[in-house]
């Protein structure tokens, strides 16, 4: 579910839903810490026909075992409202780990914020 921007509009419908898939393509950059790099591909939706695709690369690190975080630079493509065409993307985020394959997610950035939950396979 996304809050803010892109799926803002002037009578106040802020919300949207959407769909993120992340692959994991390498352990890390890092060897003496627990991290991962993935790539990233989102499908959103907002009201009034807006639809915002982004691709990322993630990087996470874990604290914890019940805390992860990440970062997110990439670019997104938007159609319909004030976000068309290409544009860069950046998020920044954390998980809590309920368990060892589902955890909620928040991520904050440019150009929206979201909140929802995660399924690790």
């Amino acid at each position: 579910m996304g809050f803010a921007a892109p799926f803002y509009s002037p009578n106040g419908d802020g919300l949207g839903v959407g769909f993120r898939g992340t692959f994991n393509i390498a352990n890390g950059f890092v060897p003496n810490i627990n991290d991962s790099v993935a790539v990233g591909v989102g499908f959103d939706f907002g009201g009034n026909d807006r639809i915002y695709i982004p691709v990322v690369l993630q990087w996470n690190f874990w604290l914890s075992t019940h805390w992860s975080v990440f970062g997110e630079p990439g670019i997104a493509f938007g159609s319909g409202g004030p976000y068309n065409g290409a544009f860069w993307a950046f998020f920044a985020g954390g998980r809590f780990h309920f368990t060892e394959r589902v955890a909620l997610t928040i991520r904050l950035g440019y150009p929206d914020v979201s909140l929802g939950v995660s399924f690790l396979l």
